[in-house]
């Protein structure tokens, strides 16, 4: 006899587990989309760095104390930090022009 299985619709059972379908999904948890702080040289990404945070400031506070110890050491200009697609804080304000 043959066995009688059910047909499952996959995005039932992506829904039913919660998987997010995107990356850039804001609709997250904190702790599972962190914020990232990229480390910008001539106004291009040269080193990223991802942080866990529960707040904006506390993110940026986190981003100066990482380009202190590992973006200037690199030769970074300075920093962004970006909350998936969403835009925090630049640091120098400009950059100079390449």
């Amino acid at each position: 006899m043959a066995s009688r299985r059910k047909k499952v619709h996959y995005g039932y059972c992506l829904w039913a587990l919660r998987v997010p379908l995107h990356s850039h999904d804001t609709t997250l948890p904190r702790k599972l989309s962190p914020m990232r702080c990229y480390f910008m040289k001539q106004g291009h990404i040269a080193g990223v760095e991802f942080m866990h945070c529960k707040t904006d400031e506390a993110c940026i506070e986190e981003a100066r104390e990482a380009y202190k110890l590992k973006g200037e050491p690199r030769g970074a200009e300075g920093f962004e930090v970006w909350d998936g697609p969403r835009f925090l804080y630049r640091y120098p304000p400009a950059y100079p022009p390449p």
